[in-house]
């Protein structure tokens, strides 16, 4: 995606994480240029390196957003970025991100077992290939059988639908309640496993939409303007998801 010298990018992660990481991303904006961007709810959170100049100068993480936010990129200004699934709280990060929802808080990437210094010193030269294999190895080492398995069929059930089956449903099949399944995610996330389900048919639709395939999951055009309004403010019409590069996870991209 290129916006007046805006570059963004998403990676793969390695196969064995799949269900865990939906990708590394990096974005850079070229010097004396600035520019906004819409992101949008959708269900990951992000850890984010940020840079200016080439020089890292921020490491934070990102909770579940459940309302658009505007941010602004300036010149010579660049991040990069790890979107996890919400399935990486039961069998790959020790943390929840219960209370960052809707905000970013600072981190240590100590408590990740990640090399600072490898990890600035590739962002610093530009060496995302490395950047990616080494994370690609530290998070295959630690991944982990002591998650909530349950929990993590939830939001692989939520996803495989695309939001649309009914949390009862799914629930039943993964052997929890309702009460039971909105805790623990809510526990994790900050948010109930309704809104998720909600965020993610929302994620779904907007992508469909983006790509000119129309949409899904919605019982009529009013509902799907709701939906819209709810997470967005305006109606898919005024957002204009199909031809909007503002809305940075959704432009057209380069995935490799």
């Amino acid at each position: 995606m290129d916006k007046g010298e805006t570059t963004y990018r998403e990676f793969l992660p390695h196969p064995g994480l799949s269900e865990y990481i939906k990708c590394f991303w990096h974005t850079y904006t070229a010097p004396g240029i600035n520019n906004e961007y819409d992101i949008l709810p959708d269900g990951y959170f992000d850890m984010i390196f940020s840079m200016k100049n080439y020089r890292v100068t921020d490491i934070s993480m990102t909770g579940i957003w459940d309302q658009m936010i505007t941010v602004a990129l300036q010149g010579g200004t660049g991040m990069f970025g790890v979107r996890f699934k919400p399935a990486a709280l039961t069998g790959l990060l020790k943390i929840n991100v219960s209370e960052m929802l809707n905000r970013t808080a600072d981190i240590d990437l100590k408590e990740f077992s990640l090399e600072t210094s490898l990890i600035t010193d590739s962002l610093s030269g530009g060496n995302l290939n490395i950047l990616i294999d080494h994370l690609n190895r530290r998070f295959l080492s630690q991944l982990s059988n002591s998650g909530d398995s349950r929990i993590k069929a939830f939001f692989e059930l939520v996803d495989r639908s695309s939001g649309t089956e009914p949390v009862e449903s799914i629930c039943r099949e993964i052997g929890l309640s309702t009460r039971q399944v909105c805790r623990k995610v809510t526990g994790l996330l900050g948010i109930g496993a309704k809104e998720y389900s909600g965020i993610t048919r929302f994620r779904e639709n907007l992508a469909s939409i983006a790509e000119g395939k129309g949409y899904d999951g919605f019982y009529d055009q009013s509902h799907l303007i709701k939906n819209f309004k709810k997470y967005t403010g305006m109606t898919p019409g005024q957002l204009n998801p199909a031809n909007n590069v503002r809305i940075l996870q959704y432009s057209r991209k380069d995935l490799l």
